[in-house]
């Protein structure tokens, strides 16, 4: 009598113990691990409307790779890398794109903390200065005959390069795919209620 008298308070504690609590909120966050790696396929849309026609309709895709390079009790340690659809995007004409071959892929190196939200850019120098060699290079390609040409893109150019000279500005103008993605995690959402 006394062994199962035991074992009914054992059991009792430890169901008090390791039961599930009921609860409407729950949490979302990542568990990465190191050398964790993953294809996105990203699509951006583009569509305006003009009286209830379509008057634009464009969409790029493009494939992302998204690997774990550092894990710790803390953070997490982010390579988010991409190729560039150089062609379509600053409509290089397809037989220039050879002399663009080393601004194919971008990557960016981030950290974000133990639940996955996003907390800042490590390579942020780097991608701007990138950005701004391959803005120069364009400048020097598409207006190497015409003058004036020349100057009309290097005017163009130089508010996207102050924007890329700057941590808040890498982080607001190129990792919008990313901002999107990490958004959700470390929140916890309240089941019983509506996602606006």
């Amino acid at each position: 009598m006394k062994k199962l008298l035991s074992l009914v308070i054992v059991l009792f504690v430890s169901a008090t113990f390791f039961g599930q609590t009921d609860t409407t909120k729950v949490a979302f966050v990542s568990y990465w691990s190191l050398g964790d790696s993953y294809d996105f396929k990203v699509t951006k849309i583009n569509q305006q409307w003009r009286e209830g026609q379509l008057t634009k309709d464009q969409k790029e895709e493009y494939i992302a790779n998204f690997t774990v390079i550092d894990s710790t009790e803390n953070s997490y340690t982010i390579s988010w890398s991409y190729e560039n659809d150089l062609g379509s995007t600053y409509q290089i004409p397809e037989e220039l794109l050879e002399k663009f071959s080393k601004y194919k892929i971008t990557e960016i190196k981030y950290k974000t903390s133990e639940v996955g939200d996003l907390v800042e850019i490590l390579n942020w120098k780097e991608v701007g200065e990138t950005m701004n060699a391959l803005f120069d290079d364009i400048v020097e390609v598409l207006g190497e005959k015409d003058v004036e040409k020349k100057e009309a893109l290097k005017a163009a150019m130089l508010p996207f390069k102050q924007i890329y000279s700057s941590q808040q500005g890498v982080e607001q103008l190129v990792l919008k795919e990313l901002q999107y993605f990490h958004f959700p995690l470390g929140v916890e959402f309240d089941i019983t209620e509506r996602l606006v």
